[in-house]
Order: structure tokens, then C-alpha cells, then sequence
């Protein structure tokens, strides 16, 4: 896959690459794996900003519902280097949790709420293809079908709109079992588990998903990946360079279906603290949101079904508290920056007067030193005459 982004010149020059071991720069790369690619004129990467994706062929907007692995390559976003792995090529919102957290379900009805504007907060997806995806999914909830389970990775793209400020966002939706082998099992040699850490080294926030009958439940190894291997994936966001202010938001799904036991260990906050110790302490002020993306019920099979017109309850709390923290980061950093801009202008205009004033104190000295030639010129004169 990096052979063919360097084949397509989709990587700026300077960009350094990894297979999973050190960084290390293009032509060492192609030395390194005997790729004949070039790394010549830059043709496709985006250099108006920073965070900006490498294009590839396409349009790169996601699809159908299920997606191969074998599309992913058409998904990529351009790989965390040296120079981008900072707090300003933090672009992205990531959406994370295991299979059956309810991912695909939050994000249709999370994205058809702020469709139609809620109190200062929208989304528009950047392609037409991208909105019928997601208002597809969020019909078919309407009309009491569960969408399929999602393959592979999504890449959504949207630009959201927080009180009047716009901020580009890239929202992605992982499969379950790629969040397993990537964080649980340390499989990180395939192309999408990669993927996934990169996306989640870009992370400008992030969304934990989980079911809490997962947790609470019998089921043993889903409780092992919800408890150690996000803990895996918030350690290293808050390891990686810019990772230290990423808002971490937990989001406990399908609410409808959990209150009773969440309630038995005395809410929401008592329940993470009861079965995620390690990730209340990586994250001492881990923000809890309990929602309900769809409410449920049971059919005359007992196989649980989507009520008709359903009502999210929550789902775009997470968010709004993310970007909360994220504007008021870039407050804080805006400020800084300006700060530093006039203390530089300061700096500057107090060293052009230091010059200014060494300049006419050199004049002076000229002068005085002159008028001081001068006048003993003239005593030297007058003392020869009168002798």
C-alpha cells in the first residue's frame, strides 16, 4: 500500500513512512523493499494545510453499507510522519469499540440529528454519496430493520458546524473484530490494523462505544476487549506527540435495553468505575454518556427490532462536549499564538529602538568628538599666535 502511494506520488517529499517499525524517509523506504517507484514532482497531495489526506483514485467516499477489505486502500488517509504528529494534524474524530457497540446505529441517527441543525450544531457529509449512505441507514431504522454489520473501515468525511465556527471532520467507523486483533491480539502487520492505529495517532478526539452488557455480562472475552484493549487505545493517544488534550468521551450504547443494570451499580459513573478502573485512572476526568441511539423491542420471535420512528436520546451529547474542549483548546492556542506575535512585535520594535538609539549615540559621539577636534584646533591656534 505505501508502494502505491509512493507510485502515485500521493506523499509529500518530506513525508517519512513506516511498516510498523522506525520512520524513515521515501528513499530509504524504497531502498529498503526495492520498490522502483519515483518519488518525484508532488502531482496529488493536498499542501494547502495541514491534516489535509493524500487523494487516491476515486472519490474516496465510502459506499454500501459492507465494504471489503480490499477497498480499504481507497480509504486511506495520509499516514502519521514526523512532521504532521502534532496537536495541529489532529483532524479527526474517532469513533471507536468493539463489534455489536453499536457503532454504525450511533453514527446514521447521530448524523441524521445534526442534519437538521440542533441547537447550534450541524454536519453535511462532503459528498452526496457519504448522506444517502448514512440517511439510507437512518431509514431503515425508521422502518424497523437493523442495518447490516459493518466490514472492514469506513472513512466518512463531514464538515460540522459548532455555533457558526466550521470544523473539518473525519469520522470513522471501525469493525469490532479489526479493533480486537489490532489492540487485544497485536496484530498489527495488515494493512487495516494499521490503518486504524494511524487514524487513531491523528485522533483530535475520540468516542468510546460500548454495550454495557458486554461488560456486566457473561461473556468473558468481550469484557477482556472492552476493559484492556481500549485502555490499549486511549495509552496510546495520550502517548503519541499531541495526545495529552485529546477529549476522550465514553458513550454506554443502547441504554434502552441497559438501564436496569447500569442502575444496579448506581448509574452511569458508578458502573464505569466498577468495570473500567484502568481507563478512569489513564482518563481521571473520563466524561460519561449514557444514550440511546435506537430504542428496541422485542418481536414475536423475541429477536429484538428497531421501533418504528425511533428517537435518539444523547447521541450528539459526546460530541458536543468534544468539540466543546476542542474550540476551547484552539481558543487557548489562538491566544498563546497571539500572545507570542505581540511579545515578538514588542521584542522587535524595542530591539529597532535599541539600534536606533546606539545609531545616534554614535552620531553624538561623532559630533562631540569633532566639536571637541575643533575647538582644540582653535586654542592650539590662538596659543601659536600670541607666542
Amino acid at each position: 500500500m505505501i508502494e502505491q502511494w509512493i507510485e502515485r506520488a500521493e506523499l509529500p517529499p518530506d513525508a517519512t513512512l513506516s511498516d510498523g517499525g522506525p520512520w524513515i524517509t521515501q528513499q530509504d523506504f524504497q531502498q529498503r523493499y526495492g520498490s522502483g517507484a519515483s518519488s518525484g514532482p508532488v502531482s496529488s497531495y493536498d499542501q494547502s494545510g495541514v491534516g489535509a489526506s493524500a487523494q487516491t483514485e476515486g472519490d474516496g467516499a465510502p459506499g454500501a453499507v459492507e465494504e471489503t477489505a480490499e477497498a480499504l486502500s481507497s480509504l486511506v488517509s495520509d499516514p502519521v510522519t514526523a512532521d504532521n504528529a502534532n496537536p495541529a494534524g489532529r483532524d479527526r474524530i474517532v469513533i471507536l469499540g468493539r463489534r455489536q457497540a453499536g457503532k454504525t446505529t450511533f453514527l446514521a441517527m447521530l448524523y441524521a440529528q445534526l442534519w437538521r441543525s440542533q441547537d447550534g450544531l450541524s454536519a453535511k457529509a462532503l459528498t452526496g454519496e457519504t448522506h444517502q449512505r448514512l440517511m439510507s441507514i437512518h431509514q431503515m431504522l425508521q422502518t424497523g430493520r437493523w442495518p447490516d454489520a459493518t466490514l472492514g473501515t469506513s472513512r466518512i468525511e463531514l464538515e460540522v458546524q459548532y455555533h457558526g465556527r466550521p470544523m473539518p471532520l473525519v469520522t470513522l467507523d471501525f469493525a469490532g473484530e479489526l479493533f480486537s486483533r489490532a489492540f487485544m491480539q497485536d496484530e498489527l502487520d495488515s494493512p487495516e490494523s494499521r490503518q486504524l492505529v494511524e487514524h487513531i495517532d491523528r485522533a483530535a478526539a475520540v468516542l468510546l462505544l460500548i454495550d454495557p452488557a458486554n461488560a456486566a455480562g457473561r461473556d468473558a472475552q468481550a469484557a477482556m476487549e472492552d476493559d484492556f484493549g481500549i485502555v490499549q487505545a486511549v495509552e496510546r493517544i495520550r502517548n503519541w506527540p499531541g495526545g495529552v488534550h485529546v477529549p476522550v468521551a465514553l458513550v454506554l450504547t443502547k441504554m434502552d435495553q441497559n438501564q436496569r443494570l447500569v442502575e444496579r451499580f448506581g448509574g452511569a459513573r458508578d458502573f464505569v468505575r466498577r468495570h473500567f478502573p484502568s481507563l478512569c485512572r489513564v482518563v481521571p476526568q473520563l466524561q460519561v454518556f449514557p444514550t440511546t441511539a435506537v430504542e428496541s423491542a422485542a418481536d414475536i420471535t423475541g429477536q429484538r427490532r428497531p421501533c418504528p420512528r425511533p428517537s435518539p436520546g444523547g447521541v450528539d451529547a459526546p460530541l458536543r462536549h468534544c468539540l466543546r474542549l476542542l474550540l476551547a483548546q484552539m481558543d487557548q492556542d489562538q491566544a498563546r499564538e497571539d500572545q507570542q506575535w505581540r511579545q515578538s512585535v514588542q521584542q522587535q520594535a524595542e530591539s529597532e529602538r535599541a539600534r536606533r538609539d546606539r545609531r545616534q549615540n554614535r552620531w553624538l559621539f561623532v559630533a562631540i568628538l569633532l566639536i571637541a577636534m575643533v575647538g582644540t584646533g582653535l586654542v592650539l591656534t590662538i596659543l601659536a599666535l600670541r607666542l
